[in-house]
């Protein structure tokens, strides 16, 4: 090897040495910030003067649920004998119920493709930059907003953003919102780094009505981005752009450089725009998947390491992602009123109707529907119709009625042996 290639090769490594020092210091010199920190960076973005898709653009988890997902079925039992109702899992974007699947899956891709992307970059191509842009006036239109999105990735492109991933927001936290939520931090219902757009799931839920009580138009579009120097004021006029955060250090077998990315690409997706036929994210630029192919750039089996890492990233505790606070998985309660006992799965089911102490101590009715339970899931001899699965009541008062008609008679165990009316 030629000694100019050998010095070349050298330099180098020093240049991604010292960017990599660099970034790490910057890393540790403050940590990731909170959904409310990055609320705080769109407060100072400009509306647009007139917006009007508050009927067509949602965002995920306030549609309604699919045909496959909508039947209500047992999913557990307490230790007071009631039976807990849920629904299958559909993971689709709209569904009250499962959108966080679907938050969840696209986190994992979006995750996998960054790090494959920053794992084969050098020096400072691997910075990762969080951007978001937002046009200073328009009226905008549902089609408007979408086709805006182009936009933005070309105005990024300007300020120095060579690709990444794009996630479209069409709404802002309204007035009213804000209030809410102030009252809700002074008032010590809240922590004060609990972000709006968490405060406003709890409070809405899937309802749409409620969501548009606290919410106003307002499309900008954030971007994770591949980023070496970053000049906002290089941007055209109409827009306006501001970086919110470096990225941690990306090495590929550090998880957290993962949970990073991973966090930051869950809470984005939780309230980006969902409208029928459209995408909430893409990728553009030197990122897009006709200009990067992950496989091919790292090989199989660098390009499966990191997908299995990226997985694991997103595997932390649901409500640890969605609120950033490091919240665990905690035991399941039981709904009913004034009963708060612990909930079991159905697996646990057969455990507790062979215990013929724990079978005396819950009422008949109860009994009962933990029967019906059984010849449903488990033996599958009778099964509701639809039309019953379609409310927590039916659903309730079938499994009692089942269950009375097929308590055996015979000297049997478990929920057989006891045909108390």
């Amino acid at each position: 090897m030629p000694d100019e290639w050998v010095r070349e090769r050298e330099a180098t490594e020093a240049d991604e040495r010292q960017f990599l020092s660099e970034v790490a210091r910057e890393a540790a010199a403050r940590d990731p910030p909170s959904p409310r920190e990055m609320e705080r960076v769109e407060d100072d973005l400009p509306t647009p003067d007139s917006t009007y898709y508050g009927e067509t653009v949602k965002i995920p988890g306030t549609g309604s649920a699919p045909n496959r997902c909508r039947g209500l079925s047992p999913v557990g039992f307490c230790e007071g004998g009631h039976v807990a109702l849920g629904r299958s899992s559909c993971d689709t974007r709209y569904c009250p119920d499962h959108y966080l699947g679907w938050v969840r899956d696209g986190a994992a891709s979006a995750c996998e493709r960054l790090a494959a992307y920053r794992a084969a970059a050098d020096g400072w191509e691997k910075r990762l930059l969080h951007v978001v842009a937002s046009p200073t006036a328009d009226r905008v239109s549902a089609d408007r907003f979408w086709s805006m999105r182009s936009e933005a990735q070309d105005v990024v492109q300007e300020a120095g953003v060579r690709g990444g991933y794009c996630i479209a927001h069409p709404y802002r936290t309204s007035a009213a919102a804000d209030e809410l939520f102030r009252t809700a931090v002074q008032e010590g219902d809240l922590s004060p780094e609990t972000g709006r757009w968490t405060f406003l799931r709890r409070f809405a839920g899937g309802d749409w009505d409620k969501w548009q009580s606290m919410t106003e138009a307002g499309p900008h579009y954030h971007f994770l981005a591949a980023c070496e120097d970053f000049d906002p004021e290089a941007v055209p006029d109409g827009w306006v752009v501001k970086n919110v955060r470096s990225f941690s250090r990306f090495e590929k077998r550090d998880l957290e450089s993962f949970e990073d990315m991973a966090r930051a690409a869950w809470y984005l997706r939780t309230h980006g725009a969902a409208e029928e036929f459209r995408q909430t994210a893409t990728w553009f630029g030197d990122m897009h998947p006709s200009a990067f192919d992950p496989e091919e750039e790292l090989g199989a089996s660098e390009w499966h390491f990191i997908q299995e890492r990226a997985a694991e990233a997103v595997g932390v505790p649901i409500e640890e992602m969605r609120d950033g606070a490091g919240a665990g998985e905690e035991e399941r309660i039981c709904e009913v009123e004034d009963c708060e006992e612990i909930l079991h799965d159905l697996e646990d089911l057969a455990a507790f109707t062979s215990d013929a102490s724990w079978m005396r101590s819950i009422p008949p009715k109860r009994r009962h529907r933990l029967r019906a339970v059984e010849i449903w899931m488990f033996e599958e001899s009778v099964i509701p119709p639809p039309s019953v699965r379609s409310s927590e009541a039916k659903v309730q008062d079938w499994l009692l009625e089942t269950g009375r008609m097929y308590s055996g008679h015979s000297k049997q165990t478990g929920l057989k042996a006891f045909d108390q009316s």
